[in-house]
């Protein structure tokens, strides 16, 4: 009878999911003002904070992969490795020019990203992608946008403009193009110029395609001195609107919590954002040196249903780049498609707890 037993124990291990929890991947910065950071992991609610990789400087952009990978760039180069920190695997060097804003195709197979390079002595940016099997690169649009995401179905990208000092625009914008670079459209205009202004950031895809979350924030340039324009905050919003730029909702936080690196969770019922107070309606307050006061940035999670919003970590540093898997994609399967399970990155969490972060 025990033989049995352990035999159907057995075939439970090997063919049904194992339940995961930790799915939230961020990079943390652990001091006000560092520099080094690390990749780290952990549950949906704060729990079982493990460090990954810490082995690169400057690491930014962090993603997961369809595969349950990770994506990081640094320092130009574009990065894959696993959760438990093995299989560390350079995919690309771009070094003859600028490139940032990475975005991922939902297959995990290009990057798009903004390109600058100098020609006869002026910048010129584009929007780039690169094949990450072949190592190809192709120009798809002539643009400078400050941030953009790939739709999960593929077919479109959503872009930010870049935002000039005191340009005289009222803001910058939200574009949607297909995902070859044709048909550019805007979605969401800039307020008429002379009044507050506003400025859209890090848009990002819902899990369907069908909405887009993104950070707003309202300001006003004020002359502080002669040849001293000062970018003044007036509020922080979160807005959610549709592919085509109408807005459905503004999510109900704190007007002086500044909110970045989206993430979608749980098929679209709650939002991942990194927060970070600041002060509004004057300029940011400075130290006894001259330098800025850091607040931290700490992970939320937003449930879209009841509007509840729960702070995951906190501590002095940053917690950013966040972004979120499904337990689908991390489960155990029989075909042993996953070299890494949750249940084993787990064991190593007795290296790295949340407490002496």
């Amino acid at each position: 009878m025990q033989f049995w037993k352990r035999i159907c124990i057995l075939l439970v291990l090997l063919f049904c999911p194992m339940v995961a929890r930790a799915k939230i991947v961020f990079l943390s910065t652990p001091t006000p003002f560092g520099t080094d950071r690390a990749i780290y992991v952990m549950n949906d609610d704060g729990s079982n904070k493990t460090l990954v990789y810490d082995g690169k400087p400057r690491m930014w952009n962090t993603r997961w992969t369809p595969t349950g990978q990770f994506f990081f760039e640094s320092q130009n180069t574009l990065y894959r490795i696993n959760p438990d920190g093995t299989g560390l695997e350079q995919l690309a060097v771009l070094n003859n020019g600028k490139w940032d804003y990475l975005a991922f195709s939902p297959d995990g197979k290009k990057v798009v990203f903004d390109w600058e390079e100098r020609i006869d002595g002026k910048a010129v940016w584009s929007v780039r992608v690169l094949d990450i099997g072949t190592g190809k690169i192709r120009k798809i649009a002539d643009i400078n946008y400050a941030s953009a995401d790939w739709s999960p179905d593929g077919r479109h990208i959503v872009y930010s403009t870049t935002l000039g000092l005191n340009d005289g625009t009222g803001g910058n914008s939200l574009w949607v193009m297909n995902a070859d670079g044709r048909k550019a459209r805007e979605i969401v205009s800039p307020p008429p110029p002379g009044g507050v202004n506003t400025a859209r950031w890090e848009p990002r895809w819902s899990p369907d395609s069908q909405q887009i979350v993104y950070s707003q924030v309202d300001f006003v340039w004020e002359e502080q001195a002669p040849n001293v324009i000062a970018f003044i905050r007036k509020g922080f919003y979160i807005v959610i609107c549709d592919r085509n730029g109408k807005t459905i909702r503004r999510l109900d936080v704190p007007k002086n919590l500044r909110a970045v690196g989206f993430a979608w969770m749980n098929g679209g019922k709650s939002i991942l954002f990194s927060g970070r107070e600041k002060v509004l309606n004057k300029r940011q307050p400075r130290g006894p040196d001259g330098e800025l006061v850091h607040q931290p940035l700490n992970i939320y999670k937003y449930h879209l249903r009841t509007d509840e919003m729960v702070q995951i970590t906190k501590h002095p540093g940053d917690d950013n780049e966040v972004d979120w898997i499904s337990d689908d994609v991390l489960s155990v399967t029989p075909q042993g498609k996953k070299k890494v399970t949750w249940g084993e990155l787990k064991k190593l969490s007795h290296r790295t707890s949340s407490d002496n972060q």
